[in-house]
């Protein structure tokens, strides 16, 4: 049933493959709103004590961050698995451009992080989740593994309350779209990407 719920889910299933084809032109999406994680190295910095100060203060120097982004699947109740695979299927196409992608399942909790997800790695992963549906855990997780300078993209059908703290992350909702619902589903604070779903998939 569509809607959004409180309360984690504990199923699991896996996709034995993709067989939809990218819906979203992802080279396009990616160099225009990520054109600046894209190119190893990393554009952010972080302070390093491991690093002297070029001023030979004693302060710490400055590291650059390697490129890398956040993949959050939404995995709860209200995703079928057409919608699942089409996340994977455009996780696909991501990680032909960023090398470096940190995935992380999440119902109404985080289900599971995979640290290094690499071009086919959705034949191994185990999908978790089907409860209900709470963004915040995601960006909890960021801010407490200082990851919250990196861009989050973020794959859901937008099916939950917007009452939320991105903790400073600038995050793309890419969201599962049919007729009709396009202008109904807009997610605040961040950029709408939309994602084809025909309804007979659902």
């Amino acid at each position: 049933m569509k809607g959004y719920g409180l309360i984690s889910g504990n199923m699991q299933q896996t996709l034995d493959r993709l067989t939809t084809p990218s819906r979203t032109s992802w080279k396009q999406i990616l160099r225009k709103h990520l054109s600046a994680v894209i190119n190893s190295p990393g554009p952010f910095r972080e302070s390093c004590w491991a690093r002297r100060n070029r001023r030979g203060l004693p302060l710490p120097g400055a590291k650059k961050l390697d490129a890398k982004i956040v993949v959050a699947i939404d995995t709860s109740g209200s995703i079928g698995t057409a919608e699942l695979t089409q996340f994977f299927t455009e996780m696909e196409k991501i990680v032909k451009d960023i090398s470096q992608i940190v995935m992380i399942q999440c119902d109404a909790e985080i289900q599971d992080v995979h640290w290094q997800y690499k071009k086919g790695d959705f034949r191994k992963i185990k999908i978790k989740g089907r409860g209900g549906t709470i963004v915040q855990p995601v960006f909890d997780w960021m801010f407490k593994n200082k990851m919250e300078k990196y861009p989050l993209v973020y794959f859901t059908d937008g099916e939950f309350s917007y009452d939320f703290d991105t903790k400073g992350v600038h995050v793309y909702w890419c969201i599962t779209s049919t007729m009709g619902r396009r202008d109904h589903i807009k997610v605040p604070k961040g950029d709408n990407i939309y994602i084809d779903i025909k309804e007979n998939e659902r």
